[in-house]
């Protein structure tokens, strides 16, 4: 056998390894608390949470293919996913909330989601971004 072979076929494996550790680290450590604005109660603020989260991580995957272009582009979108968080999240009037995401609390790549509460639970009405892509959520039946 060869030894540059083996070589980078170590190199591969070990390449592979950190940017699974890498990923692992990103999805498992905590978020950082928004700032909660007005009367809300923490079983909400979870829901609110929850699909905001939701829609931003299928607005932006990490992995939309496995072509070498999403993979040599991993640790950018690794990146701007830990950067972007739930900033704050404020009462409406109306049972509706709105939340502010954005990058390292700043409204540079910023979005606002505004949620209303039904019978049915909280559902995104609108979603308004600056200077980052955000999906617009399905029309309900």
């Amino acid at each position: 056998m060869n030894i540059r072979h083996i070589n980078r076929k170590q190199v591969v494996v070990a390449t592979v390894a950190v940017v699974f550790v890498v990923g692992v680290v990103v999805v498992c450590l905590p978020n950082p608390k928004p700032e909660i604005q007005g009367n809300l109660s923490s079983r909400d603020i979870s829901e609110v949470s929850q699909i905001v989260r939701t829609t931003m991580r299928q607005a932006e995957p990490l992995l939309p293919d496995l072509s070498w272009d999403s993979i040599r582009w991993l640790p950018a979108a690794i990146r701007q996913r830990w950067s972007e968080q739930i900033v704050s999240i404020r009462a409406e009037t109306n049972a509706s909330v709105e939340v502010r995401t954005g990058t390292d609390h700043t409204v540079a790549t910023a979005s606002t989601y505004r949620l209303k509460k039904s019978s049915e639970g909280w559902q995104i009405v609108q979603i308004d971004s600056v200077g980052s892509f955000v999906a617009q959520p399905a029309a309900s039946p």
